[in-house]
């Protein structure tokens, strides 16, 4: 047990290590996180074919990094803590850029995994299941991002989490029996989703607007907003108590504000 949030089995904090390859390893039982390298001085990290389990943290890596063909694993801590770090996830990413997450299964996680005001993230062919929250779930940021073809299912929360964000792009995966929505798109703007399969989850599409937090700012990122989003030939499946589209509002919007949601949802079925 240590008290130092960034202790991990391969670690980088204040030094400049580029360019390493983690590779065909089981890292396990670590207090925090089993690899972390730090984004203001590393970069061009390679986590491969790994067994990464039964830590707090899974996976934390700078800029122009990627991690392909791991398993991911029971990575959880302590839920509903105050300090986000303390509560767990497979993965966590903090203001950098171009990372590739391909081909890996990721499951049984604790609820804090994100892409946090990362942009150019390419995540395609996962398979995210039974997380304690969502599956891939960029939060702030998201220019140049691109969710696809990823299976993403029986997660307790959303399937996929858009949060104040900004043109990501959701194509060809499928979302089934969530706990939550199989695509959850949270005050973002200028989003397209499309040729998705959403199966059987609580809501098939959600759109949530929070009017309290309209007025932030996250320079350089865009401000929250949720308009000029495009949802298009989408198939949708929905069961008893289910809804394929969801809005839902919080707060009250001024005179001064606008929602805007474009595009239209397709093929719903029951």
């Amino acid at each position: 047990v240590t008290p130092d949030l960034d202790a991990a089995a391969f670690k980088a904090l204040n030094v400049d290590v580029d360019h390493v390859t983690i590779r065909n390893l089981e890292l396990r039982n670590m207090p925090q996180k089993a690899v972390m390298a730090y984004k203001d001085f590393s970069s061009g990290w390679v986590v491969d074919y790994c067994d990464i389990h039964h830590n707090k943290n899974g996976v934390e890596l700078p800029s122009d990094s990627a991690v392909t063909h791991n398993k991911i694993h029971h990575n959880v801590g302590t839920p509903g803590h105050s300090n986000p770090a303390e509560r767990g996830g497979g993965y966590a990413f903090n203001a950098v850029n171009a990372i590739t997450f391909t081909d890996n299964e990721v499951y049984g996680n604790g609820t804090e995994q994100k892409w946090i005001l990362c942009t150019h993230i390419i995540c395609t062919g996962n398979h995210f299941h039974h997380n304690a929250n969502a599956g891939p779930w960029i939060d702030g940021g998201g220019a140049s991002s691109i969710i696809e073809d990823n299976l993403c299912e029986e997660n307790l929360g959303p399937g996929m989490y858009v949060e104040i964000a900004s043109g990501v792009i959701a194509r060809r995966n499928t979302s089934r029996r969530n706990g939550e929505a199989g695509l959850l798109v949270s005050i973002s703007q200028g989003c397209d989703v499309y040729e998705n399969t959403l199966e059987q989850n609580a809501f098939g599409i959600d759109l949530f607007l929070d009017c309290q937090r309209l007025a932030e700012h996250y320079p350089p990122h865009p401000d929250p907003a949720l308009a000029n989003n495009s949802f298009h030939d989408n198939s949708i499946v929905v069961g008893p108590g289910q809804l394929a589209v969801n809005f839902a509002l919080m707060g009250v919007m001024s005179g001064q504000q606008q929602l805007v949601v474009g595009g239209g949802v397709e093929s719903m079925s029951r």
